[in-house]
């Protein structure tokens, strides 16, 4: 059985490294004591102190793998919202123009605005505000936990790592992290400008198919803008995971031991495989 069969369950891993890690203090206890000071080997006591840091690291990695992949689920969850939220206006859109080509024309759009209440516009405006303030609220709480999360690694990488390669690892994280704050705020104003023209589109009698089809034009220029907005979020995302892992990696060639780093890989492969899970 290897710790590297996927089929394996965490838990199971868990047991038959513990069982591995176990079985081999038994043999070192079960030599002889004069040959293992001949040869210079550890002490069992060493071993036992060896086994209980290599635990917790483990157990370390994998509070902060699960952190990681619940940011994640948020921000799909974020995204997904959005996406429903334009393939609706998109949707409605594609009724009025409809509507106009059915031979209704003005009157038909001048009677669907008619019957629109001042009361039901007011309710929708207010929804989408909440919409927004509700978007706000979860970009603020999704950086603060980041910035907590790079905080860590940065503590970390300065407790552990004192090398030029993790100084300059370092640099690559800040710099990725404020492109990544960058994105966040661009996909936020293009939110803010969309709610504004529906505002604006509301507000004015729609007169002529000409008119319609210029608005129509409009959201789906925002839509594409909002689309590669998340487009570059995403590759930020992605450049700043490599780079993450690439810190793990120093960390695992300078200061862990081998049995560590067999563990670091284990963990790095799971963020990967949930990772590609995601998209």
């Amino acid at each position: 059985m290897s710790l590297l069969d996927p089929t394996l369950s965490p838990s199971d891993k868990v047991k038959t490294r513990k069982l591995v890690l176990t079985l081999v203090c038994l043999c070192l206890i079960a030599q002889d004591p004069l040959m293992l000071y001949a040869q210079g080997a550890v002490s069992s006591g060493s071993v036992l102190q060896d086994i209980s840091e290599f635990e917790e690291s483990r157990r370390r990695w994998e509070r902060q793998r699960d952190a990681e992949v619940e940011v994640l689920r948020e921000k799909q969850a974020r995204i997904d919202s959005i996406k429903e939220a334009l393939l609706a206006k998109i949707e409605e859109l594609k009724k009025e123009k409809r509507e106009w080509q059915s031979g209704g024309g003005r009157e038909a759009v001048s009677a669907r605005s008619s019957d629109v209440s001042s009361a039901a516009e007011r309710r929708q405006l207010d929804f989408e505000k909440a919409q927004l303030s509700q978007l706000r609220a979860q970009l603020t709480s999704e950086r603060e936990a980041f910035e907590a999360r790079k905080a860590q690694l940065e503590l970390a990488a300065e407790t552990r790592i004192a090398s030029p390669e993790a100084a300059d690892l370092s640099r690559k994280v800040a710099e990725l992290t404020r492109s990544l704050r960058e994105k966040e705020e661009e996909v936020l104003r293009i939110k803010q400008d969309q709610l504004a023209f529906r505002q604006k589109a509301e507000s004015r009698e729609r007169d002529n198919g000409r008119q319609i089809q210029e608005w129509s034009e409009e959201l789906k220029r925002k839509e594409s803008a909002v689309k590669q907005a998340q487009a570059s979020l995403m590759a930020a995302r992605s450049a700043l995971e490599e780079e993450k892992t690439a810190l793990l990696k120093q960390k695992i060639q300078i200061g862990q031991s081998a049995d560590a780093a067999r563990a670091q890989g284990e963990l790095e492969a799971q963020l990967k495989s949930a990772a590609a899970e995601r998209d």
